[in-house]
């Protein structure tokens, strides 16, 4: 060839060997608004190793094997708690779960339970209780929202709007708060309270159970309000829908 160096030979292959697929490193580049080309790292390119499977390969999109991979080392049991480790089902310490136990006292009357969450309207010791207010706990000890599976998690949420509902229609509630911050006892637990239209200014957000003017009761009051949110969350859960 004129001009230039002859083209190398081409290796012979053995006959009956094979290969090894190749594995480089390219490098991406893109162009930033202002028209600036940047280079946005090395991505591997090749064959991806199974794992469990050696000696085999295969060639996904870019993102499937990893995020398949990941989610099977890290969760448990197809719950969805990535990245946490298993906690306890109960604590000896914790004043929620022991409210839990068969034969303690319970400080408040059930408005909803299920496998994984449990609601009470809280019954004041000695006074009258603000009525509207429900606290919803996790049965497991659960020491932060970041602990919970996809399946506790997504039964608080729905938990969450049902007893909203129950609280409007059984109370008037112009709507709810519901708040928490687990931080006295590391065990998830939240507070959902009717948010009354006529509520003044200076009792808005966490200042509602200072009200003086606030719906209030006694035992009785709080067990028949209790009732009439269970018969409203029970109908909203059986029909999957608003009232």
């Amino acid at each position: 060839m004129q001009g230039g160096r002859s083209p190398r030979p081409a290796k012979p292959v053995a006959s009956g060997s094979t290969r090894r697929p190749s594995s480089r490193s390219t490098t991406v580049r893109y162009t930033t608004p202002h028209g600036r080309s940047r280079r946005a790292g090395r991505r591997r390119t090749g064959p991806t190793r199974i794992p469990g499977r050696p000696g085999t390969a295969h060639s996904p999109s870019p993102g499937t094997a990893v995020l398949a991979n990941t989610m099977d080392a890290t969760t448990d049991g197809g719950a969805g708690r990535l990245g946490h480790p298993p906690s306890t089902e109960s604590s000896p310490d914790c004043q929620f779960c022991r409210s839990l136990r068969p034969g303690s006292e319970p400080d408040g009357l059930l408005v909803y339970q299920d496998e994984h969450l449990h609601a009470v309207h809280p019954v004041a010791h000695g006074g009258r209780s603000e009525l509207g207010v429900v606290r919803l706990q996790t049965r497991r000890h659960v020491p932060d929202l970041a602990s919970l599976t996809d399946s506790e998690a997504g039964g608080l949420g729905l938990a969450i709007a049902r007893i909203s509902r129950a609280l409007m229609e059984c109370t008037g509630a112009a709507w709810t708060y519901c708040f928490g911050f687990t931080e006295g006892v590391r065990h998830v637990h939240l507070v959902i309270a009717s948010r009354y239209r006529e509520l003044p200014s200076e009792y808005l957000r966490l200042r509602h159970a200072d009200w003086p003017d606030a719906p209030r009761g006694g035992r009785d009051e709080v067990a028949e309000l209790a009732q009439r949110l269970r018969t409203s969350v029970s109908r909203s859960s059986s029909t999957g829908e608003p009232f």
